[in-house]
């Protein structure tokens, strides 16, 4: 597990700190606004954030601390999850698959008590939302999923060769892609930008919480928080059936916010929103990024909806925008 020093360059607004201890002397690390988790009473607000591959809980600055706004008895708490942001890595022994990210979510949930909750989730977050939702559908109160509608999948006639993949991966990938090294932390936010996913803007918030400085490199030299691993193949997919199977067992209201689809997804996307019937409301954004829920054009809309998604959909009766 790696330790390094957890110091912010830019605070976020109005979160405090959370930290955990899971079995095995884990710890994993995220932040709070509004209520304190154990102080929440209301299982419609409390509130589970979930970022996406490679970010971490920044991702989150630019749309819940509006979000909140006439609301602060509501709680929502942002994860990094493992091998991301400020949490541990997992161990040279263990694997990053899906299910053991929802693991983890599980157990943070029963910590801080909360027997009851909802998800907001962007990318891979709104996959492993989406797995707890299906498969703990009593104790998910709603289920908001950010430019993706369940996790990646693919066709078990593929599922071997993708091992295979994975495995050889498992053996030289460390060594044979070592982190990439930074002057300082705004060479790496740009980095970052110039893979054309995100914009500088939503590079350095992502930045703040995802690079450090690396421990004794007379250089000062900076890198990735993220563990070097997460970018080898992934061994754990589901079948798009498995996914199909899940969401029909989802009760929870669900909102579903996409940017214009991405090459290959189309299809599997739409077919997997059909199964939701009643019980979705979906949203697309257009010209939108990936990150719409942090990019300057499109946060203040992402506000928006889940306002009035929340409202109407989860908090209808309870109180007024």
């Amino acid at each position: 597990m790696a330790t390094k020093t957890k110091t912010a360059l830019t605070p976020s607004a109005g979160a405090r700190d959370f930290n955990a201890v899971l079995p095995g002397n884990f710890h994993i690390s995220g932040k709070v606004w509004g209520r304190s988790p154990q102080e929440t009473t209301d299982p419609a607000k409390r509130f589970l954030c979930l970022h996406g591959w490679l970010d971490n809980s920044n991702t989150w600055d630019r749309s819940i601390p509006k979000l909140i706004v006439g609301y602060e008895d509501a709680s929502f708490l942002a994860l990094d999850f493992a091998g991301h942001g400020w949490s541990d890595h997992r161990t040279e022994a263990e694997e990053y698959m899906l299910h053991r990210y929802v693991y983890d979510v599980l157990q943070i949930a029963e910590q801080v008590g909360w027997d009851r909750f909802g998800i907001i989730g962007h990318s891979m977050g709104g996959g492993v939302g989406l797995i707890i939702a299906g498969t703990f559908p009593e104790r998910v109160t709603s289920l908001i999923s950010v430019d993706i509608f369940g996790p990646y999948s693919v066709p078990a006639n593929q599922q071997p060769d993708v091992l295979q993949r994975a495995w050889a991966d498992r053996l030289e990938f460390p060594t044979r892609n070592p982190k990439p090294l930074y002057k300082v932390p705004s060479e790496a936010a740009l980095a970052r930008a110039r893979s054309g996913e995100v914009s500088l803007e939503v590079a350095r918030i992502l930045t703040d919480r995802g690079a450090y400085k690396v421990p004794g490199d007379d250089r000062e030299r900076w890198t990735w928080r993220s563990d070097q691993r997460l970018r080898a193949t992934f061994p754990g997919w589901y079948t798009n059936e498995t996914v199909l199977e899940i969401i029909r067992r989802i009760e929870a209201p669900v909102l579903v916010v996409l940017a214009p689809t991405r090459t290959g997804r189309g299809d599997i996307i739409e077919g997997r929103l059909k199964e939701l019937g009643d019980k979705g409301t979906v949203v697309r954004f257009a010209n939108a990024k990936h990150h719409l829920h942090m990019e300057p054009e499109s946060a203040g809309q992402f506000v928006d909806v889940v306002r009035k998604f929340l409202a109407e959909k989860v908090w209808a009766g309870k109180a007024k925008l």
